[in-house]
């Protein structure tokens, strides 16, 4: 999502949170009887990974930050808008923007290589552009199976409606490529039109936020976003497909009162006070779906909600880390809070951020901007099952009174 994009999320957050604390209520729903059942440490920085992500040329900064287990010990990072050029005196130099990038990891504490495709020219262009000439990729989920990358990307355009001066969506795509091993500027990549999208005046609803992979399928996340009409009306949505057929749009199927139905337009909404920004992810020594965002897509509050399936329950939400970055400026903000599992533990979880600005040229000339921020909080099973049926310490009574 573009700087501008996110300068009006953050007005309709910042209207949203002062409207909820006039009426006296929270920011988020509140249901004890669902607890997130686990613990955080507090956030530490994690120097070594964000020393990785700072290039002083070629590809100098970029959003998104989303990554993905190739299968091999490597992690495919994949960005939306970067910068490339160079840095010179804190600053970007002879530098352009493109609308996708990526790069490879080769192991959890290594250096990342950086995947700029240029023209015939040698400009830079993006990674990934849509076979039907109409604007440009940012990149989503994406997921290896069966060898073959799966990858969602949205659609959009150059704005032509005053409602979304930012731009225009046009569709959404799922991208398979046929050889992820390789370097991505020599993917074989077959582009898939996924049909099931929807955006008007008063809702977006869309497909491909999030993926996760249990049994014998593939359960893709999507957002049913009415918040132009009140601030915090963006809802979890959710549609499966046999891992198989995950090409075939005829057989994916949307969660629909309950149950697994062709009805797209009517999802049934499985969380709410949603970004549209998230990760996903089954953490296999925490017994859970773990799903990490920024809170209200804009905020300095990374936050994170579980489940014991694919389909829920979702808990309440926990803050995870408090973005500081942008504290002391207005035209600052914090946002594409995720988790990376590649990179984590089962006792430590790695996070990133980002943090631009509503001013362009604030961003070409600060380049502290723009780079995804990394920090790790500890985790652990707020109830482990070692615990359970554990007799009670039984506390002496005093003064005559009976003890609890």
């Amino acid at each position: 999502m573009s700087r501008i994009a996110f300068a009006s999320r953050v007005m309709a957050c910042a209207a949203g949170i002062v409207l909820l604390a006039v009426c006296g209520g929270p920011a988020v729903a509140e249901d004890d009887s669902r607890e997130i059942g686990l613990e955080f440490d507090v956030s530490r920085s994690a120097p070594e990974l964000n020393a990785a992500f700072r290039p002083q040329q070629g590809w100098i900064g970029g959003d998104g930050a989303q990554s993905v287990d190739l299968g091999n010990g490597s992690t495919l990072w994949l960005f939306g808008d970067t910068w490339v050029g160079a840095l010179k005196d804190g600053r970007r130099t002879k530098a352009r923007i493109v609308h996708n990038s990526a790069a490879v990891q080769c192991r959890a504490d290594g250096p990342c290589d950086f995947v700029i495709r240029e023209n015939d020219k040698g400009k830079p262009v993006d990674l990934i552009s849509p076979l039907d000439g109409r604007g440009w990729f940012w990149f989503q989920a994406g997921t290896m199976l069966n060898g073959r990358l799966y990858l969602f990307m949205s659609q959009v355009g150059d704005a032509v409606d005053p409602k979304r001066p930012d731009h225009s969506p046009l569709g959404q795509w799922l991208a398979i490529v046929e050889n992820p091993l390789d370097d991505p500027r020599d993917w074989c990549i077959e582009q898939v039109k996924v049909p099931f999208s929807l955006y008007t005046r008063r809702r977006d609803l869309t497909f491909g936020s999030g993926v996760v992979i249990e049994g014998k399928y593939l359960y893709v996340y999507g957002i049913d976003d009415a918040s132009r009409l009140q601030s915090q009306d963006r809802h979890l949505v959710l549609a499966r497909v046999p891992l198989d057929r995950v090409a075939e749009m005829s057989e994916w199927r949307f969660l629909s009162r309950g149950r697994w139905t062709r009805d797209f337009f009517r999802p049934d909404k499985i969380a709410d006070y949603m970004a549209g920004d998230i990760s996903i992810a089954h953490m296999p020594g925490l017994n859970r779906y773990l799903m990490v965002y920024t809170d209200c897509d804009v905020s300095n509050r990374i936050v994170a909600r579980t489940a014991p399936s694919p389909r829920g329950p979702w808990s309440n939400i926990e803050i995870l880390h408090t973005c500081r970055d942008a504290a002391a400026d207005s035209k600052l903000f914090c946002y594409a809070g995720k988790a990376h599992p590649t990179l984590s533990s089962d006792g430590e979880l790695v996070l990133s951020y980002l943090t631009s600005s509503i001013d362009t040229w604030q961003v070409a000339t600060d380049a502290r901007l723009y780079w995804p921020t990394f920090v790790t909080v500890g985790v652990r099973d707020a109830h482990p099952p070692e615990s359970v049926g554990e007799v009670a310490k039984v506390v002496p009574a005093t003064n005559g009174a009976a003890a609890e």
